[in-house]
């Protein structure tokens, strides 16, 4: 089996308890489709908002990566209060273009409605703030982008898992096992990767119970 990866959300649980023979390919969200189109990948996290553009062939689980308003992985940072800022620049890192139609109508309301463009960039930089998702987001630590603001309001759901359509009852179940074990054993997951990437621990188990992974759609 292949499964695709988000290789920036390798903080949640979907591949604890895969088979190890199972191959990971790291990919971003804009690859994604192409990636099953190829046919190189048996399941993945889809794009919520690309879902009605869906490969033929895959199907929609019943598993999402879905964020509450205690979750902490999707902000918008700025070298300037937003609110002082007339015309600007919006970044996003190269890969992960979908995100922002995850978030476009909390943007206008954090944004004040202001005017901006929007730049692809391949890492943080030269813009006047920049939407970031992920791993990154839980850092806590944006250098000259001082000011925080989250974009999660209620719920956003960013991604629904897919499969091909004759191996669902293949993968499902053993993504599923690994979210039951994360569900039992949470502290003890969490503690470990805030101490392999120096994240605090209580907040990062905040963000971990802002979590859901059920796709009601």
């Amino acid at each position: 089996m292949s499964i695709g990866i988000l290789r920036e959300f390798d903080f949640y649980p979907f591949t604890l308890k895969i088979p190890k023979e199972w191959k990971k390919l790291y990919l971003s969200f804009s690859q994604i489709r192409a990636v099953l189109q190829s046919g190189k990948l048996d399941a993945a996290p889809y794009p919520y908002p690309y879902l009605n553009l869906l490969v033929e062939g895959y199907e929609p689980s019943e598993l999402s990566l879905t964020l509450t308003k205690d979750a902490k992985s999707l902000i918008l940072i700025s070298k300037s209060p937003v609110e002082s800022i007339d015309n600007f620049t919006l970044g996003i890192v190269q890969g992960y273009e979908p995100i922002l139609h995850c978030v476009e109508h909390i943007l206008e309301r954090v944004l004040f409605g202001k005017t901006f463009k929007i730049r692809v960039f391949p890492d943080i930089f030269n813009a006047d703030a920049f939407v970031i998702y992920g791993d990154r987001a839980l850092m806590g630590e944006f250098g000259e982008y001082k000011y925080v603001y989250n974009l999660v309001e209620d719920e956003i759901t960013l991604a629904v898992w897919v499969v091909r359509s004759d191996l669902k009852n293949d993968i499902i179940p053993h993504i599923g096992n690994s979210l039951a074990h994360w569900y039992m054993d949470m502290e003890v997951y969490v503690s470990k990767y805030a101490k392999s990437k120096g994240l605090d621990k209580e907040m990062l188990l905040k963000h971990a119970k802002g979590l859901k992974f059920k796709y009601g759609g």
